[in-house]
Parts: structure tokens; C-alpha cells; sequence
């Protein structure tokens, strides 16, 4: 469904942010911007036209009524004008009230304090007292305070394009911490927002992470490799530099970025508690999901996996078999193109928490849990990387969905069902067959097979179905988020019926390359790669070597399994093979990398092993590279296996 928005301000530096936003997202906007009748002709406004917004020229202090008739039919009015022009709020708030608007963004988008504090802040506050006296809905989104204006300059110049306002004042002594955001996110963050019913009449402080000024600073030096030339500022001289408009009712620029200083750099106003404490709701970087309180979860440290038995000295070792086609003829050529019914519904219940309680970080957004740390966030983009995922292990299967010798299944338990395409397939194929899905996230389509069903269910708790519930439990990539494997299999074991099968595919995270230059290379990003993710997930006991040296054989025959059969994949990076079905597998396997392997790395680069945000692009960047590198050839490898419960099982 399209909403329709109306901007205000669309040309300035926050505008331009929420057009780029609201462009971006997945949800359908329409956007009508209003300007100024002498500001039609401008360039800025004629870029957006061919943007395809919609150009109002009005007058915010004319007609009432104009005001009214631009206003009707819009869902969501968005204020980002001037701060030396909050007072046309006024007009505008009462406009959007008569013309039956449904939300009002007021222009904050900036730092948290209480009032009294900032002339500004309290200007934008009187707004706000208006609008709730009119009984308007609305919803304040406060950013913090932007990186453009807070990043220092270095003596190269290196950084100035990217900075509005650069600031080399060390504030207090610089260790005061402060919400920091990059004001091309904000427009993200309002796009989610407005599109969140939650976050009706509420006020909600988006941010990208916390930081004092002197780690900006540190930051700074170790990205940019110059160090900043700072300038001490103390409490007493930035007083001395705000007397002179104490005494003044002149809404001075000057004034307002003072009195910011003085807020976040001194009082220490800016963070995501006192935003709490005011009543705010608080996101870390989520353009998803507006509603956890306290930002990101920090991750807790476990000992290693007890199911690892691959020690880290072979962890790495180089497959000796590889088996894709590839022509050196063909090297340059690269594609492209390219209830008490005893029903299994009845005996299962839901997780006791929200299944809407997200947490975000940079961005991306992860569901919390209360046992699985599950690196994978859950938002769109994620979610197409998994369906990608789903088509190009289809057909590495010959275009089958399972390798399990199944002819007729009847009740199939999908562990781990991510977006549900799996279970929708298989419920297509076989439409006599009762398909259930599982998945701590609900982020399932609502309209599936009338055979195919989709709970939220935390497989590392105590499952909730009836023992023998099912003659087939399929599951796949939940890589890196189980912390007893063992278990998992001797819980499925339980829910199979005698001579049930179960399937488990896994990828094995380390990527290879036949090159010597690659192979032999002990420093290559594909083995870093691999190093630093196999201890991430060691520190919070959820293993990343499943899929290597018969693993998951391994624990099925330990859990009771029988017949147990493994199969291993190799799958390339790219369009570099020889043969079409690997050249196409390829291409979607790049397709399936490219939206993946940020959001792979941010969760535990981030959170575990405690990188700081730059380090983990930098990082994602370099294998990014390497991966799209026909001349190296890369591939990696999937493992499937599958095994029957006993047929005399007791």
C-alpha cells in the first residue's frame, strides 16, 4: 500500500536525507514536496521533480486554506525546515489537522536534552505542546548529533567533503559520550519509522552508536592515518562564548550550536539513557524496527562448542577434490547477465516474548531470543539473501528440495524456515502434505499454501511438538547460531516418526581457491575471513565448523540416526566455471554473497569480537573484492546429510 508524504524542507541537508530515505526503502511512497513559490525554478527543487516528486509551491504563512487543499489526501506530513523557521510550524501543524493528516513529524531530528537547556531545543518543544493541544497525531524522531559535525578536520583535507561543520574543539576534555549519527542514515531511520503504526504519538531517538570525542578523534587518526589538530575548549570559555546571547531573543546560529556543545559536550545530555529517562524509545542504527529500549544486545562470553571436534589447525585444510568444471579458454567470459484434535497445530505455543522484539545495529536489524545468538539480521535485504540462498541449493540438488530418499511425506517439520520459502515450495510440490515452519522471526509471508503453516519457535528450547509428529524434519543453514548440535538432532529424533528422515545442510563458511598464490598465501582474506568468524562464534559457544570434517555425520549417528548419508557441494563465486548450470549457480551464489556478507560480519565483528564499525567495512570491503575476483576462481563448500530414525525404534 502507498503512503503519501509531504516534505518540508525536502532541498536542505536533513530533507535531502528522508527523500533519499523514502526512496530507498521497500515501503511505497509517494512524496510531494513543498516549496516556496520563488523556489520552483531552483535546481535543487528541479532535481527532485525529475526524482519524480511531486512540487507544491506554497507560502507556509499565506492561506489557511491553500494550506489545506495541498495538505488533503496526505498520510504523513515531515517538518525539516530552517530552525529560524520553526515558527511556520505553527500554521502548518493546524493545516495537517483540518486536512485530516494521519501523522506529523515536527523538525527535532537532532540531539536529547531536557528543556530549558537549548533555545532551539525549546523552540522546537513549544511546537510540540501546540501540536499536542490540537490533538494532531505525530511521532518526534530525535538522530543525535550528526557525524558531519563532528568529525574534525585532519591537515590534508582528506575529510572535508564529507563534513558540514567541522569541529577540532575538544569539549570538557572530550570524554563525554554522545548518540552519534551520519546524517545520510536519517532518512532511513524516518522511512521505517513512518511506516511503523508503534510509533504513533511517540518519540523515538535513532542513532548510529555512542562515542566520546576524544575516541572520534583516536578513530579518525587510525582510519584516515593523519591525526587530527585538536583545540582544548573548557566549560568556563564556552560560557564565555554563549554570555553575549543569553540576553538576546535572536534565533542565532551561532547561539544554537553553542548551546549544543554545552548540552552534549558538557552536561553530557546526548545519550540513549537520558533519552530513556525522558521517555524516549531508543534505536541503535535500525532503519526496521522502532522499538527496542535499549539498543543493541551485548553478546555474553561461553567457552568453546562442545561439539567442535575439528581442531583449528586443520580447520582450513584445503579440499583436495575439487570438481568444478572450469576452461581457461572461457576465463574473460563472464556473464552478465547473469487444540485436543491431536493436529500438530494445536500442541505447539509461541515464544512468551514479543515476537517483534528486535534488536538493530548499524542499520540491519537481528531478532533477540533467549538463547540463540543468531548472526543473521532479519530485514529485507537479509531475507532476499536467503531466497537467493534457497534457488541456488535447489539446484546444486538438481532442482530437488531434498536429497533424502522421500517419495510421499505427509507431515514436514522445516527448523529454521527464515522466510519460508522452503516450506512454501514443498508445500506446492506436495499439497497433501501438512508443512510446518519454524523460526524465532516473523518475517513469513501471510499468504501461503493452505497446507503450509509458520510458527515462531526457538529450536534451542524444549521443541513443543508431540513426540513422532512428524515422518520428515528438514533443516538448513542455521550455521554459527546452535549451541548443542547434538541436541538439536536427538530432539528431531524425538519428533520423527520411526523410519522418519531428517536433512541437515550447512555451509562451511571458509572459501578456497586453486591458485597458488591464494592457497599457499596464510594471510588471505579468505582465511582471515574464516579465522576471525570461527572464534567469534567459539566465544559464544555457537560453532561455525558444522559443515567440516564430518561433523554433522558424525552427531546424527551419535543422536540414534541410521542410514545416515553425506553429500558435499562445491560451489563457485561467480560466473568463472566452464559449465552453464555452475556458471548460473555462480551468479546467484554472488547474488546470494553481495546482500549476505555484511550483515553476516556486522552481528559478531561488532558485538563479539568488539571492531569498531569502520574496521568491519573495511574488512567486508576486502573479501567483497575477493569474492567477485574471477581470476582466483573462488568457491566454497555445502554439506548435506540425511538419516532415517530406526524403524524399530524405542
Amino acid at each position: 500500500m502507498t503512503s503519501k508524504i509531504a516534505i518540508v524542507g525536502a532541498t536542505g541537508e536533513t530533507g535531502g536525507s528522508i527523500v533519499n530515505g523514502l526512496l530507498g526503502s521497500e515501503a511505497q511512497f509517494e512524496i510531494t514536496a513543498l516549496v516556496r513559490p520563488s523556489s520552483v525554478e531552483k535546481p535543487a527543487t528541479i532535481s527532485l521533480k525529475e526524482r519524480g516528486i511531486r512540487i507544491v509551491p506554497i507560502d507556509l504563512g499565506g492561506s489557511h486554506d491553500e494550506l489545506v487543499s495541498a495538505l488533503t489526501g496526505i498520510d504523513t506530513v515531515i517538518s525539516a525546515i530552517h530552525f529560524q523557521s520553526l515558527d511556520d510550524e505553527i500554521p502548518l501543524s493546524n493545516a495537517a489537522k483540518n486536512a485530516g493528516v494521519k501523522r506529523y513529524v515536527p523538525c527535532f531530528f537532532a540531539t536529547i536534552a531536557p528543556r530549558g537547556i537549548m533555545d532551539a531545543r525549546d523552540r522546537k518543544e513549544a511546537v510540540l505542546d501546540h501540536i499536542q493541544r490540537i490533538y494532531l497525531p505525530y511521532t518526534v524522531i530525535d538522530v543525535g548529533w550528526w557525524y558531519q559535525i563532528t568529525l574534525p578536520r585532519v591537515p590534508s583535507g582528506k575529510l572535508d567533503e564529507s563534513l558540514v561543520f567541522p569541529n577540532n574543539n575538544i569539549i570538557a576534555g572530550g570524554d563525554i559520550p554522545s548518540a552519534l549519527t551520519d546524517v545520510r542514515d536519517i532518512g532511513k531511520y524516518v522511512a521505517a519509522i513512518v511506516s511503523d503504526p508503534r510509533t504513533i504519538n511517540k518519540r523515538v531517538l535513532a542513532y548510529t552508536e555512542t562515542k566520546t570525542q576524544n575516541e572520534v578523534h583516536k578513530l579518525v587518526a587510525k582510519v584516515v592515518g593523519e591525526k587530527p589538530e585538536p583545540t582544548a575548549l573548557s566549560k568556563e570559555q564556552l560560557e564565555e562564548m554563549l554570555a553575549p546571547f543569553k540576553a538576546s531573543t535572536e534565533q542565532n546560529q551561532m547561539r544554537a550550536i553553542y548551546e549544543y556543545w554545552m548540552s552534549w559536550g558538557v552536561r553530557g545530555d546526548n545519550t540513549p539513557e537520558n533519552a530513556v529517562y525522558l521517555g524516549l524509545r531508543t534505536i541503535m542504527s535500525s532503519p526496521k524496527s522502532p522499538k527496542s529500549d535499549q539498543g543493541a544486545t551485548r553478546s555474553s562470553m561461553s567457552p568453546k562448542s562442545p561439539q567442535d571436534t575439528s581442531p583449528p589447525s586443520d580447520a582450513g585444510q584445503h579440499p583436495t577434490n575439487t570438481q568444478i568444471p572450469y576452461n581457461e579458454d572461457d576465463a574473460g567470459d563472464q556473464d552478465s547477465t547473469y487444540d485436543d484434535d491431536g493436529s500438530i497445530a494445536s500442541s505447539t505455543a509461541s515464544l512468551s516474548e514479543s515476537i517483534f522484539d528486535y534488536r538493530s545495529l548499524h542499520g540491519r536489524t537481528f531478532q533477540n531470543s533467549k538463547t540463540t545468538e543468531y548472526w543473521g539480521p532479519n530485514d529485507e535485504r537479509q531475507n532476499n539473501g536467503l531466497d537467493i540462498a534457497h534457488h541456488l541449493m535447489v539446484m546444486l540438488k538438481d532442482d530437488k528440495l531434498f536429497d533424502a530418499p522421500i517419495t510421499r511425506p505427509s507431515r514436514v517439520l522445516d527448523v529454521g524456515t527464515g522466510t519460508g520459502i522452503w516450506a512454501i515450495d514443498m508445500a506446492d510440490a506436495y499439497p497433501f502434505a501438512e508443512i510446518t515452519g519454524t523460526d524465532i522471526s516473523p518475517i513469513q509471508p501471510a499468504w501461503v499454501p493452505p497446507n503450509c503453516q509458520f510458527h515462531i519457535e526457538d529450536a534451542q528450547l524444549e521443541w513443543t511438538y508431540r513426540p513422532e509428529s512428524f515422518d520428515f524434519v528438514h533443516i538448513r543453514a542455521l550455521y554459527g547460531s546452535i549451541s548443542d548440535w547434538g541436541e538439536l538432532y536427538r530432539q528431531a529424533l524425538r519428533s520423527l516418526e520411526p523410519g522418519g528422515w531428517i536433512e541437515n545442510m550447512e555451509i562451511n563458511i571458509h572459501l578456497y581457491s586453486d591458485i597458488p598464490e591464494v592457497r599457499d598465501d596464510p594471510d588471505h582474506i579468505f582465511k582471515r575471513w574464516a579465522k576471525v568468524f570461527w572464534e567469534a562464534t567459539d566465544m559464544i559457544n555457537r560453532t561455525l565448523r558444522i559443515a567440516m570434517n564430518g561433523t554433522q555425520r558424525k552427531l546424527m549417528v551419535e543422536a540414534g540416526f541410521v542410514n545416515v548419508v553425506e553429500k558435499t557441494y562445491q560451489v563457485p563465486c561467480g560466473t568463472w566455471s566452464s559449465d552453464p548450470k555452475m556458471k548460473e549457480i555462480g551468479a546467484y551464489n554472488l547474488a546470494f554473497m553481495d546482500e549476505s556478507l555484511e550483515g553476516f560480519a556486522l552481528f559478531m565483528l561488532r558485538e563479539i569480537m568488539k571492531w569498531e564499525y569502520e574496521e568491519v567495512q573495511l574488512f567486508v570491503m576486502e573479501m567483497r573484492k575477493a569474492v567477485r575476483d574471477s581470476k582466483i576462481r573462488p568457491y566454497y563448500l555445502m554439506t548435506n546429510v540425511f538419516g532415517q530414525k530406526p524403524k524399530e525404534y524405542e
